[in-house]
């Protein structure tokens, strides 16, 4: 008896389930026919087979037949659509449509198959040798993110080494707000073959990688049992032919992801012309024309990538470091001396302490080593001044 509820439920989820596709996207499903993946869903199944089963085939039928896009997503996708009409004794007096709202993964195969777009949210990775300006490259993104009235959180990471390592600089973009990371990568600029090999498995289907032809000259990229859209921008070729330094690969990738997303290059402009104007206005100048080109490389040439990004009413917002936040705090906090020794990732606290440090009224000491900043903090706390120190666990 409870089997049969459970079917007859089952069935109608199913119903309401090709309902709500098929008059938005009455092209893609014609060819198969509702009809027909109703009857494929529902007819009996033999004695021992689960129940659950004839979704699993009613799904990879209707997979199967729809027009063939570019790549097609692995079947194991499919698997999402039992899981999602399971959740029935708990969703079900929403509706599948609430449902399918609500499930990310169900709702990621269903956009990208159907050809629809998510709109500012996503995440965004660069990754690299130290050296490659990963960091600038991650703090532009941002603020070009933040600039459109987008919500951002970003995460770089890097090994605590002198020379060397890998490095990367990760960046959730969300349009209401972004308050931790997500594991999923949809854009990922691979500046080497080791990011690839390193964040694969971050990436989703539909996703995209943005590459240097001239880093996977013995083998293409890929990316095994994803469906995931390879993005060539010869990057090095490109600062060659303006007699560029390589590290302003970085910069031509900025470009490059912002067209992928379709992001107004007006604003990617602007910010380009800010950061780097800081130098010098030539400085400026050469990075806009390398962020341009990486642009109109790539603009409207993946239509099929399933994710954009759009500016919004922006509100007065700012890119600040966690670093960045604990010195601005401890000033506010009336702090007036600071010792440290340098060490990863607490060694921004005292770089950014020492550039306020005449305009704030500062005492900034780097210290031979944490004992001797510890000392220091003692002392200053005995004799009535607030004080404080910062270090980090060394490897």
């Amino acid at each position: 008896m409870v089997a049969a509820r459970n079917a007859a439920v089952q069935d109608g989820l199913l119903h309401e389930l090709v309902s709500q596709l098929a008059p938005s996207h009455h092209d893609d499903i014609a060819t198969i026919g509702v009809q027909e993946v109703r009857a494929l869903s529902l007819e009996p199944q033999p004695e021992g087979v689960a129940p659950w089963s004839r979704l699993h085939r009613a799904g990879t039928h209707l997979v199967d037949h729809l027009p063939e896009p570019l790549v097609r997503p692995p079947v194991k996708r499919v698997h999402h659509l039992a899981i999602l009409l399971r959740s029935y004794t708990t969703g079900l007096s929403g509706g599948v449509k609430s449902i399918l709202s609500s499930h990310v993964d169900f709702r990621r195969f269903f956009c990208y198959r159907m050809g629809t777009m998510t709109t500012n949210r996503l995440q965004w990775k660069i990754g690299g040798e130290a050296g490659f300006g990963i960091m600038t490259t991650g703090l532009v993104f941002s603020r070009a993110c933040i600039r459109g009235g987008l919500k951002t959180f970003a995460y770089p990471e890097y090994p605590s080494l002198i020379r060397g390592g890998h490095n990367t600089y990760q960046a959730f973009v969300d349009a209401e707000q972004a308050t931790s990371q997500i594991h999923d990568v949809h854009l990922l600029v691979a500046l080497n073959t080791e990011t690839l090999a390193l964040h694969a498995d971050e990436l989703v289907d539909g996703s995209a990688v943005i590459y240097d032809p001239e880093d996977f000259k013995t083998e293409a990229p890929k990316v095994e049992g994803k469906n995931v859209i390879f993005v060539p921008v010869p990057m090095s070729a490109i600062v060659k032919k303006h007699e560029a330094n390589r590290v302003a690969r970085n910069t031509i990738s900025i470009g490059a992801s912002f067209a992928l997303l379709g992001y107004p290059w007006e604003i990617v402009e602007g910010v380009i012309h800010d950061w780097f104007g800081r130098k010098k206005p030539e400085v400026a100048e050469a990075n806009i024309t390398l962020t341009k080109e990486g642009y109109d490389l790539v603009a409207g040439k993946y239509p099929q990538y399933a994710y954009r990004l759009a500016p919004q009413k922006a509100t007065p917002q700012m890119v600040i470091s966690g670093n960045g936040s604990i010195a601005m705090g401890a000033m506010k906090a009336g702090m007036k001396f600071y010792a440290a020794y340098p060490m990863t990732p607490s060694s921004d606290i005292l770089g950014y302490l020492a550039r306020q440090e005449e305009k704030m009224g500062l005492v900034v000491k780097h210290t031979e080593d944490e004992i001797a900043a510890m000392n220091m903090i003692i002392g200053a706390g005995f004799a009535g001044v607030r004080a404080m120190t910062a270090t980090s666990g060394g490897g």
